[in-house]
């Protein structure tokens, strides 16, 4: 099966310093969501509860302040409701606001995206086409709002996905993965396509540093999994190195390229468990330096 290709990459909200509230629209209560539920509304589940809109005629707006300046490109939610059911809702992560503003709090300037209904689908076959497109630049934050007074009460939310890209004037200090077999930048996820149990898959990625004026100085690798349940399928290597979960490659000089190839393998068991897998290459640098 051929999926849509997705508007963009999958934001680590979760791991990047994003702060996300929970605020209450019916009294203004309001929280900051624990490192727990961000792990939930990020990852690739449908059995844990992340957000939940508090009953009928109320609402909840979930507001994500970005640590750093992003593009977005697209938006998908997923959860179900009552009385409704399971299905598919168009008032689950509605009136889609961003904001150009810095925030230190959850003020300031939202302006709306033309999305006017945020897509949710409980069904996880159906995640890649459901994705709600927005077109939308130098966003510090993003908000919508969960549930729809008088139509769906106990609203339960399990992911929010954001798609976009750093924004490259505000962003010139990172480094970036390019495709060894088109020699650009990953703008978008890198898919295994459907792979049967028992299979080992491999792909070669090289690591540039995007700085035209700074040195990453330690720059590290890792993986970070977004399923349910602890997953060791993926192992990478530097060069003709042995396989491992992470690996250090020290310093990268200013708009250069790390000297080896890097590998990435997918290793299926034979009797692992079916369904959608996704998982992450963090790249880290100790710092940047002229």
């Amino acid at each position: 099966m051929a999926y849509p290709a997705l508007p963009g990459r999958r934001l680590a909200y979760d791991i990047d310093g994003t702060e996300v509230f929970e605020i209450s629209n019916n009294g203004g209560n309001r929280q900051k969501l624990s490192q727990t539920v961000l792990d939930r509304l990020n990852n690739e589940h449908n059995t844990t509860l992340a957000v939940d809109s508090p009953s009928l005629d109320q609402e909840v707006t979930v507001t994500f302040l970005f640590s750093r300046q992003h593009d977005l490109f697209g938006v998908y939610a997923v959860g179900h409701g009552n009385p409704s059911g399971y299905g598919t809702f168009r008032d689950f992560f509605d009136h889609i606001e961003y904001s150009p503003d810095v925030h230190t709090d959850i003020g300031g300037t939202w302006i709306d995206t033309g999305a006017s209904h945020g897509l949710a689908n409980f069904f996880f076959d159906r995640w890649r086409e459901d994705i709600q497109t927005i077109d939308v630049t130098d966003a510090w934050g993003l908000r919508g709002v969960i549930g729809e007074p008088g139509l769906i009460s106990d609203l339960d939310v399990f992911q929010i996905q954001i798609y976009g890209a750093p924004n490259d004037v505000q962003n010139p200090n990172r480094l970036v993965v390019i495709d060894d077999d088109t020699g650009l930048e990953f703008t978008s996820v890198m898919d295994w396509g459907e792979l049967p149990r028992g299979t080992v898959k491999t792909h070669i990625v090289q690591i540039k540093n995007n700085s035209s004026t700074h040195q990453a100085d330690g720059v590290s690798l890792g993986f970070s999994s977004l399923n349910v349940y602890p997953e060791d399928w993926h192992r990478m290597k530097d060069g003709g190195g042995g396989y491992g979960t992470t690996l250090n490659l020290g310093d990268i000089a200013a708009s250069a390229t790390y000297v080896n190839d890097i590998t990435l393998k997918v290793d299926v068991p034979d009797l692992g468990p079916l369904g959608p897998f996704a998982n992450r290459l963090t790249m880290t640098s100790a710092g940047w330096s002229e």
